[in-house]
């Protein structure tokens, strides 16, 4: 489904049969860049649960804003 979305790199499911978040949040990332290329989200600058916490909270929060698509929060911090 990733190559289909052109997903920049090749990705597997076996990669997400175990909690991934750095994964998760570069394809979130990625995601929110595709709506928003001037969003001021950076996968790789994540160390802290806090800095996981607001990851997510703002990657959900510009979804929400530019293109109207509600994710939960707490699902994607579980990943």
């Amino acid at each position: 489904m990733t190559r289909t979305l052109r997903y920049p790199r090749l990705m597997s499911i076996e990669n997400f049969r175990t909690p991934n978040f750095q994964l998760v949040a570069e394809l979130l990332e990625w995601i929110v860049k595709k709506f928003e290329p001037d969003a001021a989200l950076d996968a790789q600058m994540i160390q802290t649960e806090a800095d996981r916490v607001n990851f997510i909270k703002n990657a959900v929060l510009l979804m929400l804003q530019n293109s109207r698509i509600k994710m939960n929060p707490k699902k994607l911090y579980q990943v």
